[in-house]
């Protein structure tokens, strides 16, 4: 009895895409049974795919070569990773060089996850290959191959700036790694020799960051992190990702970018993270922005620093002193000058502050100044987050008018007119002339008291004021009476200047009764004001 064996032939056919692929048959009229691209070396090909068919179990990646001559096997490798957010890995046999994050929407199907990185352009063939030395270089053909793109391309390797580190190759000849916001060198030593492999620490490892007041601070233009404990949320809206994170103790980082539309995909990070670093300058529009937790004294800190920078306080003019025989100008002691503070207001300023003119008493945050003399000249005050700072100009322009500060500490405006001529001075300069709670009032031509604040008896007057120096101040009237929920209220003081500013609270788009009600639930505060949009405590 014999058996019959049916004879299966194959044939091999070499395709113009460089895919050599094995059909079942002679004429290769059957279905292809192998094919190269499956199995790459080192070179990446137009068509060719990297990554996994989940239906086969085939895994596609490329390998260098062991040496320029030698084709076996090498000892580095790119291939993708297999995460919830995918990336590639160009590895150095089981250690990590390089990172390209793939997908900031991860794209599933039902029979592979990959990626077909070079194309054909019309004649133009590029291709992806991994070199002996372990550097992934994009090669184009004119001619011959030519480099035209090639990673690791500068010294932010993968990891450079250990855990929580951060890598900017665009640093010039300064150390290219930090670390993130709220963390430091978990060794001074070793970053002061420009190694960074050991990575960052919180600042703080006493304060929580759980529901006691902490936030976030961007890091601009980053590539994204290395995703060992990541989590990908779709459609999510900036706001929605920031909660998301916030509610969630254990993470430390987010991101969020929108797609076109109102939502937006959310990464949030959960462990330390690695391979931070800001974009390349040749990408500099491939960057993404990181929001790291921080604490709350590191998030104050930052705030404030911010507001320093923004706040441009500039000194308007000091006063100088002119030595007759050398004419060599030095600086004086008096300063005129913008203090920043929540309701900003100018100081001139000797060893101790001598006039003060509040700046902003109304309107909005750009608003035309109503202080000094409205009728001289015109000035602009401006606000905002870029700035903030005073300017005037003269309503006669045909008049030769300026304003200075003389070496005895007087805020004078001359004219010209022939020569220098004083048209202009303010009544009550002196600084707190009538102390504290006391109210001066040049009509009148004497000191007198807020209400409540003084007791004419001789026995509760303070020293000083029959003498007409009330630099001492005023007290309470009935010191052994509380303010808080007895029955009290408040006496109005009209057309008065604005009080120093320097301990005050801006209250934005309150009604008159709000204000007083604001300031009334408040036992600390002493007194406010309600004009246009705004209330000063």
């Amino acid at each position: 009895m014999a058996d019959n064996v049916s004879a299966v032939s194959y044939s091999a056919r070499l395709l113009d895409s460089g895919n050599l692929v094995l059909f079942q048959g002679d004429s290769g009229s059957g279905g292809g049974v192998w094919q190269s691209f499956d199995h790459p070396t080192n070179t990446l090909l137009p068509n060719m795919k990297l990554g996994l068919d989940r239906t086969t179990g085939l895994e596609r990646f490329l390998t260098s070569w062991k040496s320029r001559d030698d084709p076996s096997t090498g000892e580095y490798s790119f291939q993708l990773e297999q995460k919830e957010f995918p990336q590639f890995i160009l590895f150095k046999g089981s250690s990590r060089v390089w990172r390209i994050p793939t997908w900031l929407k991860p794209q599933r199907t039902a029979k592979a996850e990959d990626m077909a990185c070079p194309k054909i352009n019309g004649t133009v063939v590029n291709n992806l290959l991994v070199d002996e030395l372990g550097s992934l270089k994009m090669v184009t053909w004119v001619g011959k191959w030519a480099e035209f793109y090639s990673v690791p391309g500068d010294q932010c390797v993968y990891g450079r700036g250990g855990a929580n580190g951060y890598c900017n190759s665009n640093n010039g000849q300064d150390f290219e790694c930090t670390c993130l916001p709220g963390y430091k060198p978990r060794s001074a030593e070793e970053w002061n020799l420009w190694d960074a492999s050991g990575g960052c620490i919180k600042k703080r490892k006493e304060l929580s960051m759980c529901g006691i007041g902490e936030g976030f601070v961007k890091v601009a233009n980053t590539k994204i992190p290395d995703t060992p404990k990541a989590h990908v949320w779709m459609s999510l809206s900036v706001h929605e990702c920031k909660d998301e994170c916030l509610r969630n103790c254990s993470c430390l980082v987010y991101m969020s970018q929108a797609e076109g539309g109102a939502r937006a995909i959310c990464i949030t990070w959960y462990e330390n993270l690695i391979d931070v670093r800001r974009c390349m300058r040749r990408f500099p529009d491939e960057g993404i922005d990181l929001y790291v937790r921080v604490d709350a004294v590191e998030l104050a800190q930052r705030m404030q620093s911010r507001r320093l920078k923004r706040k441009k306080v500039a000194v308007v003019v000091t006063s100088v002193v002119l030595t007759s025989l050398l004419f060599i100008i030095l600086v004086g002691e008096y300063s005129f000058r913008l203090e920043p503070n929540e309701l900003p207001q100018v100081i001139l300023l000797g060893s101790t502050q001598a006039w003060r003119i509040p700046e902003w008493s109304k309107g909005p945050m750009i608003a035309k100044a109503e202080n000094m003399a409205s009728s001289l000249f015109n000035g602009t005050q401006v606000n905002n987050c870029d700035e903030v700072y005073a300017s005037y100009n003269w309503i006669n322009a045909s008049k030769l008018s300026t304003m200075f500060v003389d070496e005895l500490g007087s805020l004078k405006m001359v004219t010209w007119v022939g020569k220098w001529v004083e048209f202009y001075s303010v009544q009550c300069v002196a600084y707190g002339q009538c102390g504290a709670y006391g109210y001066c009032n040049s009509t009148m031509g004497k000191i007198s008291s807020v209400r409540a604040f003084l007791d004419t008896s001789p026995g509760r007057q303070r020293s000083g004021t029959c003498m007409r120096d009330a630099s001492d101040g005023c007290i309470k009237k009935h010191e052994e009476l509380s303010m808080c929920g007895n029955g009290e209220g408040f006496v109005k003081v009209v057309n008065a200047k604005i009080p120093d500013t320097s301990k005050a609270c801006v209250w934005m788009g309150v009604s008159v009764h709000e204000c007083k009600d604001e300031c009334l639930r408040k036992c600390s505060c002493l007194a406010g004001l309600h004009q246009s949009s705004r209330m000063r405590r």
